[in-house]
């Protein structure tokens, strides 16, 4: 049996994500601007209740309130959920930088800083 190797894995990466966000925003101009929400990891985790609330007004899913309960209960349940977290290396942050740099401003992301805490506040919803 063969061991892969992962050879070009990174490359594929970072032009895969390059390729998603580019294609993202050919197709947003196609799609009715109260259909589309975009929501960041980082918010949702830290005010799920509000984010998930402006979701459904947003998108006009229905009354948020029916859902409320079933979502405390959730995240009561998953009180003690870690996020994984990791270190990237140098070379792998000026990788980043470098070919997301755009994606990484867009959303607030602060470049050469993989810590949540130092998220800046992202623009839009």
């Amino acid at each position: 049996m063969q061991q892969p190797t992962f050879d070009g894995l990174d490359d594929k990466v970072v032009s895969t994500y390059v390729d998603l966000y580019r294609k993202l925003d050919e197709g947003r101009e196609l799609v009715d601007p109260t259909r589309f929400y975009e929501l960041r990891y980082e918010d949702l985790i830290g005010d799920p209740e509000g984010q998930l609330r402006r979701l459904y007004q947003h998108l006009g899913l229905g009354d948020f309130e029916c859902y409320l309960p079933r979502l405390r209960q959730y995240l009561a349940d998953h009180a003690d959920y870690k996020t994984n977290s990791y270190q990237l290396t140098v070379e792998q942050r000026a990788i980043v930088d470098e070919h997301w740099g755009e994606i990484i401003d867009r959303y607030g992301y602060d470049r050469h800083t993989p810590e949540p805490a130092r998220l800046r506040p992202a623009v839009g919803g």
